[in-house]
């Protein structure tokens, strides 16, 4: 009271150690970023050690990244959203962008009653898509969400060539590379769905004043695929 000390209680009357404040300030800086963020909590606890410069005595009273995994993986959970038990749920915004914080939700379409489709791309990977004049498109069904029915992934191709060969006698050879540039997370395996993910397509590319016109689009036999290529994007 008025800078006099009226009472000290036992002899722990020093000031508070440097490496206990600065561990403390690291544990909040870390708890902070597990609650607001979907990056791996290894990942967090790495830029966070390098960010805050330690010194060498602090550095030997840290938990280990492994020891402090049991307690941040709790405070993320209680901050997940619960399961959805139907697909007309809500998608946080940290859900919505990279780690970047760039805009990677697209588009989030009710095709029709009870059957969305979700669009996730990035503005580069969709400048590299409608660059290119070959797509290349297929699905997978083990990695699905509950209530949708497949991961369709659209990717741009290159093509390039080469004189170094490792696995061929011929001295050059030409090759063919694929980029991821969209994933869409499709109700099921319909030629009207299908078709409504190109319009979406067109409609981006409309936004950034460009085009979705690819002359060959490579896809296995199903059916319903081949039809809405035809009929949407106008290959034959």
């Amino acid at each position: 009271m008025q800078d006099v000390v009226v009472k000290v209680n036992g002899n722990h009357n020093h000031l508070p150690h440097p490496e206990n404040m600065a561990l403390k300030d690291f544990r909040t800086k870390l708890k902070q970023r597990v609650m607001t963020e979907t990056t791996p909590i290894t990942k967090i606890y790495e830029e966070e050690v390098i960010a805050s410069e330690m010194l060498p005595q602090t550095l030997a009273i840290m938990p280990l990244a492994r020891e402090l995994q049991p307690g941040l993986t709790y405070v993320r959970r209680k901050m997940t959203p619960i399961l959805p038990d139907s697909s007309a749920f809500d998608i946080p915004e940290s859900y919505q962008k990279t780690n970047s914080n760039e805009l990677f939700l697209a588009r989030d379409t009710l095709i029709r009653r009870r059957e969305r489709m979700l669009m996730f791309c990035t503005k580069a990977q969709l400048e590299l898509l409608f660059d290119s004049s070959v797509v290349m498109m297929d699905g997978t069904f083990s990695a699905t969400p509950p209530f949708f029915d497949q991961i369709y992934s659209i990717h741009a191709v290159k093509f390039n060539t080469s004189n170094k060969c490792l696995l061929f006698s011929l001295p050059y050879f030409y090759f063919i590379v694929g980029f991821p540039c969209v994933f869409s997370i499709l109700p099921n395996r319909k030629k009207y769905t299908y078709m409504e993910m190109f319009k979406e397509l067109k409609s981006l590319a409309v936004q950034s004043d460009r085009t979705f016109e690819p002359t060959r689009i490579l896809t296995d036999y199903e059916p319903s695929i081949i039809e809405a290529i035809s009929t949407e994007a106008s290959i034959n």
